[in-house]
Formats: structure tokens, sequence, C-alpha cells
């Protein structure tokens, strides 16, 4: 009986063992294709971020979910005046007995072209239009019912948030899924809902992010539709 208990707790060390080496296998060999993208697009690399990233983007909801947060595989660049920052973010959800670990491929956007209300839209779920009938905040555009349908839109501020939400911001919300984003004063984030984005789409995560943060600078067409590839701006 002994024998046999050694020898479960033996094969259970030995798959926990595996599972760990797996796992830092597979953890090289992204920050390796991460620096890899970072070189090719120009852009710096860090494999942690600093104190002063994680103060910056503390205000968003995003960052306020969960427990256990950090955040890794930091990219950044200057786009003109446009402070450009690729990062993958962590956190952790308690689910009854069972943890949930949580990975989020996010852009933010910064300068000072940008003079945002505070505000978060993600998809609409089931639990978020339950929620609406008893009171939960969500603002709505009768005018665009797919993009009402499809997003909850949030802030404090609605005044602001409407007149920033034109009919060509909500036409582009209308016609793309699961997109989310998030303003505050000078700084916009983007992201795909809870995806980690592959290093061989980064560029096209990039672009569509370039496409969002047009839709809501000050000065219209700021950067237009320039391709992002090869980031040879005009």
């Amino acid at each position: 009986m002994i024998g046999l208990v050694l020898m479960i707790t033996l094969f259970v060390g030995i798959v926990a063992l595996g599972f760990s080496a797996l796992s830092y296998y597979h953890e090289t060999q992204r920050i390796e294709q991460m620096r890899f993208v970072a070189e090719r697009l120009g852009f710096s690399y860090w494999p942690d971020a600093d104190w002063d990233l994680q103060e910056r983007v503390g205000p968003f909801y995003l960052f306020s979910q969960g427990h256990s947060r950090k955040i890794q595989n930091v990219l950044r660049r200057e786009i003109h005046d446009i402070a450009v920052t690729l990062f993958e973010y962590r956190y952790r959800t308690n689910q009854g007995k069972h943890t949930r670990t949580h990975r989020q491929t996010v852009l933010l956007f910064e300068t000072e072209r940008l003079q945002l209300p505070l505000f978060t839209l993600r998809p609409e779920g089931m639990f978020h239009r339950i929620a609406k009938r008893f009171g939960y905040q969500d603002i709505s555009f009768a005018s665009h019912p797919v993009f009402s349908e499809s997003y909850l839109l949030r802030g404090h501020e609605e005044t602001e948030i409407r007149s920033l939400f034109s009919e060509q911001v909500l036409n582009y919300y209308s016609r793309h899924d699961d997109l989310c984003t998030e303003g505050d004063g000078q700084r916009l984030i983007f992201y795909l809902k809870g995806e980690t984005v592959e290093p061989n789409w980064l560029e096209g995560f990039l672009e569509q992010g370039l496409d969002v943060l047009d839709l809501f600078m000050k000065q219209e067409s700021a950067l237009g539709a320039v391709p992002f590839l090869g980031l040879e701006f005009e």
C-alpha cells in the first residue's frame, strides 16, 4: 500500500515537473518571438514593465480586474508625437476553489492631441443586458441600434462621451465585433476581448489600433489611411 502511494506521488510530481518545463519553454519562445517583432518594426523591447507604465494604465477598467496583475513583453516606439506601447497583461480571478489566469494583448497610445473623458467601451454580454434592467449604466444611441446592442459604453461624463462618439465612431464599431477601447485624458488603450495576439499577427493588430486612434484624435485625418507596414508614415 505504501509503495502504491509513493508511486502515485512520484507520478504526479513528474507530470507537474513536465508541465512546468513545457510552460517555461513556451514562455522563452514567446519572449524571443516578441524580441524579433520589436526589432523588425523598430520598437524597443523590455521583458517586464517599469512602475511608471503600471501607474499610467492604472485608471483604466481593465487594470482593476482580478489580482496578481503583471505586465510583460513591452514594446515601445514614438511615431510622430504619439507614444505607442504594446504589451501583454496577465491577471488572475478566483472562481470558487479554482483560480483562472487571464492574458490580454494591449495597445496604449499617448499623445497631447487626445483630450478624452474617462470612458470604457467593451462588448455587451448577457449579464450586462440583465443588469441594465436594474439601472446598470450603458450609454446607448437610438440612432445606432447595432452599436447599442453590441457594446457597453460607460463613463461619468456622459455628455462629453456622447459628443466624442460621433457618427463615424459609431459606424466603425457597428461594423466590428469584440473590440475594447478605453480613454482617459491623453491616453487611449485598445484590445480585443480576451485575446493574446500571436507575434505574427501583431502588425495587423497595430494597424487596427491606429485606425481606432485616428477616430478619436482631436485633428481629423491625423494619421489617415497610412499603412502601418514598415512604420513608414507620411
